[in-house]
């Protein structure tokens, strides 16, 4: 299996890139719009106890697959079912760092009657929620966050591309009718198999896979909203798949031979797209075979507008972006970049001082604005972040003095809205730029473009004739370092560079 599936990539035939409480939150705590509801507590057959009581239940022809072994010789501890408990955002983002850990932030071993946002009863409210794994047994698990083991499992059908075939600890290999049979007896004694399944000698494998698309009314045009991660699930096995840009098709790296649950969010390692009556996080059907799922304003103004949000976020900081330094990522002690998606009218704003609080950086209003307004806006609050990151970052510069002076805000406008116009424009050509309003200037347009004018899209231009070219976004970045003042920049930019036009850089940056 392994063999075709490479040789069908290669050829480019896939085209992807505690009970109490728990009692408590069944009862209704936890059943407003868009909250998850929990069911009953399910009984584990992967349990390293379960699974034993299956060996001992099976026929002895079918132990004689394995010479009848004792059973610790054939069931032993592959996985531990970890529940995670960080206690602040920091020891979070250290947690969501190890992209070897499929994290769910909802148990695991219950049945879910609703799916939605969940937050483990008691935890107080300056702490992240409890995230549960499976973990294999030989993982080392990070040693800066609390956890605990829930359960000791053993997960014989764990189908990963990666993954080496299940044996006996002496290493004899367990073959799949034994493997069918065991799972089988282990979902049948605790009370988990599905009469309306067929029970077969020997069930076929499938792959999760499918298209996450995005239609973009600005372009009349279906694309894949690349850089979706999705999950699938069954138990405690999870694989994963990617959609990729133009169809939006993915599939996932493992295969199941039953039903799995498919999901995805709009988060990826750096950051994460959040919602305050918005939808971000999506759950499929229990099933076998494709899942597919669109984003259409049409369909759902603001899941339209989270999907948006992510497109510009996922090009700022995993695409082509000319040079330029990436907005904050997220790497030891420094959490998640966190975008807050708002279903109401208010001002985007960017606040540095919310990221260590654990709170939402980046928030973005008016779902009803036009998908490049949105897409241009997403770009321009990262666009500070990423400014604010180079101040904190780069020798010879001062947080305060260099970001957060007051006087520091037309440079800071300035620059974003350069960012804005530079890197919308590698999506949409015809993005003309932002309104040009006090600090918000088209400064950075001036100075990279071949035109005579800056293109606002209120018609305001520098001068009839800006008479200045050549420089790059890369050049225009680097001289922010240091300075705190318009004329500090002028002088930076002037001063670094050898440009045949900087004689003209006073009259621009006097006209704006």
């Amino acid at each position: 299996m392994k063999t075709i599936l490479l040789f069908l990539i290669a050829t480019g035939f896939i085209t992807s890139c505690a009970e109490e409480s728990l009692e408590y939150q069944r009862q209704g705590e936890n059943e407003g719009p868009g909250k998850m509801v929990l069911g009953e507590k399910l009984e584990n057959p992967y349990s390293v106890k379960n699974m034993r009581a299956a060996y001992a239940s099976l026929p002895a022809r079918t132990r004689a697959a394995v010479d009848d072994a004792p059973v610790e010789e054939v069931i032993y501890t592959t996985h531990h079912y970890v529940k995670f408990k960080p206690k602040t955002e920091e020891e979070l983002g250290i947690l969501k760092s190890d992209s070897t850990l499929m994290l769910y932030p909802y148990p695991l071993d219950y049945d879910i009657i609703a799916y939605g946002e969940y937050r483990d009863p008691g935890i107080p409210d300056e702490q992240p929620t409890y995230y549960y794994a499976s973990v294999p047994v030989d993982q080392a698990l990070p040693d800066q966050v609390e956890w605990e083991i829930v359960e000791e499992l053993y997960i014989p059908d764990e189908y990963s591309d990666e993954e080496e075939e299940a044996v006996t600890r002496s290493g004899k290999a367990l073959d799949d009718a034994f493997i069918e049979d065991l799972v089988d007896k282990a979902l049948e004694i605790t009370g988990n198999d599905d009469p309306r399944v067929a029970v077969t000698r020997s069930r076929s494998s499938w792959r999760p896979a499918g298209f996450i698309t995005y239609f973009d009314d600005a372009t009349n045009r279906t694309i894949g909203l690349e850089g979706v991660k999705v999950k699938a699930r069954r138990w405690f096995t999870t694989h994963k798949g990617y959609a990729c840009a133009s169809t939006g098709y993915y599939y996932c790296d493992g295969t199941f031979k039953r039903d799995a649950n498919y999901s995805f969010d709009l988060e990826r390692n750096d950051f994460h797209v959040k919602g305050s009556g918005v939808k971000t996080d999506f759950d499929g059907p229990k099933k076998r075979g494709n899942w597919d799922y669109s984003f259409r304003r049409s369909k759902s103004e603001t899941e339209y507008f989270a999907a948006t949000i992510f497109r510009a976020a996922y090009h700022y900081y995993y695409k082509e972006i000319g040079g330029l330094r990436r907005p904050p990522q997220n790497s030891f002690w420094r959490t998640q970049m966190k975008l807050k998606a708002f279903n109401e009218n208010g001002r985007n704003n960017f606040k540095s001082a919310r990221r260590f609080l654990g709170g939402n950086m980046i928030k973005i209003y008016t779902p009803s604005d036009g998908t490049v307004r949105l897409y241009a806006t997403t770009i321009h609050e990262l666009a500070h972040a990423a400014h604010w990151r180079m101040i904190v970052k780069e020798p010879g510069t001062n947080r305060h003095r260099d970001y957060h002076d007051d006087s520091n805000d037309k440079n800071k406008e300035g620059w974003a809205r350069g960012v804005q116009y530079f890197l919308t424009r590698m999506v949409y050509p015809a993005y003309r730029g932002g309104d040009v309003l006090d600090e918000y200037t088209n400064v950075v347009v001036d100075l990279i473009d071949t035109e005579a004018d800056a293109p606002g899209n209120n018609g305001k231009n520098a001068t009839d004739g800006d008479n200045v070219t050549g420089y790059t976004m890369r050049q225009i970045e680097d001289a922010l370092i240091g300075v705190n003042t318009w004329n500090k920049w002028r002088d930076n930019i002037k001063n670094k560079y050898n440009n045949e036009t900087e004689h003209n850089l006073d009259a621009l940056f006097a006209a704006w």
